[in-house]
């Protein structure tokens, strides 16, 4: 049984167990192509499982096939209460002289200890 915060398991031995799950984050970029200068749609999730409230910003990097971080977006804090849920669409400006090809889209949550981000990819086209 999972209440939002915890797994509990009976594991088969008469004793009941409390599993912590973590917190969660993904993204997902609406659209499959994006031109440069275009303003692409992020869906983020974040479910916040920790019993203590934390306020912390979240950063979004777009990053080349090299590696290198070519555009950057930081929200403002956000309080997450235990057992928070939040699904957000946030908007994210990419440069104007963005080469073609394919980008990470990388979500990364300060002050959480432990929780991974979450990475996706987009396709960029110059328009003819």
């Amino acid at each position: 049984t999972f209440d939002g915060r915890s797994l509990w398991s009976t594991g088969g031995d008469n004793v009941i167990y409390q599993l912590h799950v973590g917190c969660q984050a993904s993204i997902r970029v609406q659209g499959d192509v994006k031109a440069p200068g275009s303003t692409m749609v992020v869906r983020v999730h974040i479910a916040h499982n920790r019993p203590k409230t934390v306020t912390v910003p979240w950063e979004m990097t777009l990053i080349d096939a090299q590696g290198r971080v070519v555009a950057k977006h930081t929200t403002q804090p956000h309080t997450f209460e235990p057992g928070d849920v939040v699904d957000k669409d946030v908007e994210f400006r990419l440069p104007e002289d963005l080469a073609s090809g394919t980008y990470t889209v990388r979500l990364a949550i300060s002050g959480r200890a432990g929780t991974k981000g979450a990475t996706t990819t987009v396709r960029v086209v110059q328009p003819e």
